[in-house]
Order: structure tokens, then sequence, then C-alpha cells
């Protein structure tokens, strides 16, 4: 058997979600169902090991409505590095102004000591 129509790819018809809930992404794929609207394709989400556990739910949502799902920034924009321990360097993307934003993420405190907790191991594994 073939794909139902909607459900060939054609340009322009599909849509995607970047850091929605899982929550968020099954009400609009019902809303898109209900209304015969071209359905979700593929979801978008940050995740590290610090936030994956978030992620879950976010992809099982994907799973369940056929959607593909493409995680980024798995460094945490750099904080897994271990770079921003003690602030933000000079010349790093955090000290970027148009990436501002960023900073409260970069120096959270919860976040560094996870990233100190992390070092030890780090360094064994070479």
């Amino acid at each position: 058997m073939g794909d139902a129509p909607d459900d060939r790819a054609r340009p322009g018809l599909y849509w995607g979600t970047s850091e929605w809930s899982a929550d968020e992404i099954r009400a609009a794929w019902l809303i898109a169902e209900r209304h015969g609207l071209a359905s979700r394709r593929w979801s978008s989400r940050s995740t590290t090991c610090c936030t994956a556990s978030g992620s879950s739910r976010s992809t099982r949502a994907c799973t369940r409505t056929s959607a593909g799902l493409t995680t980024w920034s798995p460094l945490a924009s750099g904080l897994l590095t271990g770079k921003y321990r003690g602030g933000i360097p000079a010349g790093s993307r955090g000290a970027v102004e148009s990436c501002a934003f960023l900073r409260p993420r970069l120096t959270d405190e919860k976040g560094n000591q996870i990233v100190g907790r992390l070092e030890p191991v780090a360094a064994e594994l070479g």
C-alpha cells in the first residue's frame, strides 16, 4: 500500500517545532489532525546530558506522531567544555554581545557544578 495523499513529500506543506514541550507537540498535532491540516514532520530540541530527562517526553511524543527529532547543542553552547566555570572568558561565545542570552545558562551555578564533577571522568578518559 502507498502512503495516504497527505503523507507525500510536497514542498511547503509540512512544519516543524523547536524547543516545544511534549504537551505542546501533542496539542499541535491533534489540532492539525482534527482540521485536516499538514502534520508536523520534525522537532528540534537542545539536548545535553544535563537536560536529557526533559527531552525524553518530547522524544516519545515525536515517536507517537511519526515525526523526526533533531537534537542540537550537545555541549550546551560550550558549558560542558568547562571553560565557563570561572566566568565568561574574553573571545568566547558567551562574550559575544549577540549571544548575551546564553550568559545565564553558561554561568549557571548548578550546571557548572555538574561540569566540575565530570572533569575527573573526562581526565581519566583522556
